[in-house]
């Protein structure tokens, strides 16, 4: 996903200020923070989001956020929450709607949109609306391919990269040769083909939730919800999007519990 953002935050950028935005980079963490969704760190231009398990509009919400961040560092040297610093996120925004990327009704509704209250105390409600004309995503999709290590030097030839995130190699195409690529890669092996349009961009990263401390008495139905034992404690990866529902199941059950990036299961697992 981070490719992805990437390219909306510099298209979003682009459109607003009329030039591209000056170099930075971004990282996209599958963990979970309580007190922040995302931080900039202005020293090594560097975007870093958390919390995938909102919904994607929301994560977006945040990088542009940051990206305010980013703007009014490099081109007043510093960066803080003052009012110039709503006024370059508002402008920000106002693009990200006309474009497609986010809808501002439902940012808003978000739990932690103190920073849109303070961005209308200073500025008002942003009145902007979609505009096709403005959608340069709109006849492109994106191809990811997983399950398919064995081909991936033919997907590198055919301009796929890799994208760590998720695990699959990814490449963007028209939607007209949309079909005619897909024929050709799963002529190449047994793989399983996503298509992910920009209108309508999903956050896909996985989590491993780690079941800890005395689980005997529960193991039956941690089984039955689809985790195993790993030889010291019960896994089960899951997708960001399905965060609160396993949630829901281990706070029910009164479980220790740990969210980690990472497989922390034996090879044979994986």
């Amino acid at each position: 996903m981070t490719w992805e953002i990437k390219q909306i935050l510099i298209d979003i950028a682009t459109d607003a200020y009329g030039k591209t935005p000056d170099k930075f980079e971004i990282e996209i963490f599958a963990q979970e923070r309580k007190t922040f969704h995302g931080q900039y760190n202005p020293n090594k231009k560097l975007i870093q989001i958390y919390n995938l398990s909102r919904p994607t509009e929301y994560v977006i919400s945040t990088t542009i956020h940051e990206l305010a961040h980013h703007i009014e560092f490099t081109t007043y040297g510093q960066t803080g929450h003052s009012k110039r610093f709503y006024g370059i996120l508002k402008k920000l925004l106002e693009t990200a709607v006309e474009k497609g990327y986010v809808k501002y009704n439902t940012i808003r509704e978000k739990t932690d949109s103190v920073d849109l209250a303070q961005m209308e105390k200073y500025y008002g409600k942003i009145k902007a609306t979609y505009d096709e004309t403005k959608d340069k995503n709109k006849d492109y999709t994106m191809m990811k391919v997983k399950n398919s290590y064995e081909i991936k030097e033919e997907l590198k030839a055919r301009g796929f990269f890799y994208n760590k995130q998720e695990r699959v190699w990814q490449k963007k195409i028209l939607k007209t040769d949309y079909n005619a690529e897909k024929e050709k890669i799963e002529a190449l092996g047994n793989v399983e083909i996503i298509r992910m349009d920009f209108d309508n961009i999903q956050i896909d990263a996985c989590y491993f939730i780690i079941i800890t401390g005395n689980t005997y008495d529960i193991k039956d139905k941690l089984k039955q919800n689809g985790f195993f034992w790993n030889g010291s404690s019960w896994v089960k990866k899951i997708q960001a999007k399905d965060m609160d529902k396993e949630l829901h199941f281990i706070k029910k059950e009164k479980l220790n519990y740990k969210i980690s990036e990472k497989n922390p299961c034996n090879k044979k697992h994986n």
